[in-house]
């Protein structure tokens, strides 16, 4: 099944709209309130970096059946392109960066 450009387009806006508001969320809950929700810290920055990849590119499946490649036996990992395994690679990246700073900026609050 393959998906419009501008389905694709308006997938990635509401990801990466989703991914900021997780973000700055995350880090007004843990500054305010001392708290955060680790799900949401992965998720924010991954959300942001995907809806901003696919605002800019094709998608992975179109990609590959633009190129009239088989995906029917394709699954997971194998499914992604190169430039889509780095971009999913940067988001989860960013995501556990981000997940981390939260972590450490708020560790003091811990020992009070």
């Amino acid at each position: 099944m393959t998906i419009s450009r501008t389905r694709e387009r308006l997938g990635g806006a509401v990801l990466l709209a989703v991914g900021l508001w997780l973000t700055v969320y995350g880090w007004h809950a843990a500054a305010a309130q001392g708290w955060f929700n680790p799900a949401g810290a992965l998720f924010g920055p991954a959300g942001i970096v995907l809806g901003a990849a696919l605002l800019a590119v094709p998608g992975y499946r179109t990609e590959r059946t633009a190129r009239g490649e088989d995906i029917s036996a394709l699954q997971g990992w194998a499914l992604l392109t190169p430039r889509w395994r780095v971009v999913t690679a940067l988001a989860l990246g960013l995501g556990a960066l981000n997940w981390l700073l939260i972590e450490v900026g708020r560790a003091p609050d811990l020992f009070s």
